[in-house]
């Protein structure tokens, strides 16, 4: 996995933005949300410094956070709002 081959650099920006990328790639293709959300909580526990990265990771955070209280139906979530506008 690429977030444990940047875990031998000493970049922390690289180390956040591959673990961000991939929680997002998860959450779109929705191959596993649980670790989409590891992944985030890995990314949101480097740093705080502002990056695309760091963003990737509260994104995937906060729709996680919104299927979680809304739930889901296949096509449709949270009352409604058409599922390209969810992870």
């Amino acid at each position: 996995m690429a977030a444990t081959a940047t875990d031998q650099s000493a970049d922390p920006g690289t180390r956040v933005w591959v673990r961000g990328r991939a929680a997002i790639a998860l959450g779109y293709e929705r191959a596993s949300l649980g670790i989409a959300d590891v992944l985030a909580d890995q990314a949101l526990a480097l740093t705080d410094r502002p990056s695309l990265g760091l963003l990737n990771a509260i994104h995937v955070k906060a729709h996680g956070a919104m299927l979680k209280t809304c739930g889901s139906v296949s096509g449709w979530h949270a009352e409604g709002v058409p599922s390209r506008m969810i992870l």
